[in-house]
């Protein structure tokens, strides 16, 4: 991820990575695998983001690309 654009890590990688909005539709992307078995999401400290608003737009991306897995199943 980009920090520039989501400064949420403990690492930050600027000049790198990709947007929060690009990295959210690659997640939905693989969230809509037939066969995904597992995801695994690291490095996100709230603490650099005391309004909450950085924290809400990862939320979002990641609970809709998420949402992908579950739509047409049985779950």
């Amino acid at each position: 991820m980009k920090s520039g654009d989501l400064p949420l890590g403990n690492f930050p990688h600027y000049g790198t990575g990709v947007e929060l909005s690009g990295a959210g539709e690659i997640l939905r992307v693989l969230c809509s695998a037939p066969n995904l078995a597992a995801i695994v999401l690291t490095e996100v400290n709230p603490s650099h983001d005391p309004a909450g608003t950085q924290l809400d737009r990862y939320i979002d991306a990641v609970g809709k690309a998420i949402g992908t897995a579950f739509v047409g199943s049985n779950v």
